[in-house]
């Protein structure tokens, strides 16, 4: 599981790359762009997440999701995000820095189980192929309080997602 992570980690940085240094003219979005709201598809190993991004600046959107995986011994699991991005940077190439919370639940529930709750931090960007599309990366940390209702445990994990988003 980490080796496909590790890869995916490497095709990704090696895609934006290419498409970057491939890139002539890297300041055509010095103007701003109207955009709304967006719709992000996520991979993440073996969970699949859709986000909304909603911009409530040019340097800020606050995306609300849904995230999908299915373990072998576990079944389907839910999650339920809000994220917020800070962009450091409007141009071609902008870099963030994203806060994540959210709710898990598993399905069939685990003898017992609540849902458990996530708090993260990740830094990623995105490459703007033109104004309303855009492909990216992040890096992200995240801690997990599994069985919230008796806090059981806390997980620490860490990940990288490849993303696509259209903008509205």
């Amino acid at each position: 599981m980490e080796r496909l992570s590790g890869r995916l980690l490497g095709v990704a940085l090696s895609l934006l790359l290419v498409i970057a240094a491939g890139t002539s003219n890297l300041q055509a979005q010095q103007q701003p762009v109207d955009r709304s709201f967006g719709l992000t598809g996520s991979i993440q190993s073996s969970q699949t997440v859709i986000l909304v991004p909603i911009w409530v600046s040019q340097t800020l959107n606050i995306a609300p999701g849904f995230g999908f995986s299915y373990r072998e011994a576990v079944g389907a699991h839910f999650t339920f995000l809000l994220v917020p991005h800070f962009y450091l940077d409007m141009g071609r190439i902008a870099p963030y820095v994203s806060l994540r919370a959210g709710l898990m639940v598993d399905a069939p529930k685990r003898s017992g189980d609540q849902a458990d709750l996530l708090g993260g931090i990740g830094f990623g960007g995105e490459y703007f192929i033109n104004p309303k599309f855009s492909i990216g990366i992040e890096a992200t940390v995240d801690g997990i309080i599994e069985d919230a209702g008796g806090i059981n445990r806390i997980v620490i994990q860490s990940g990288t997602a490849v993303n696509g988003t259209v903008y509205f």
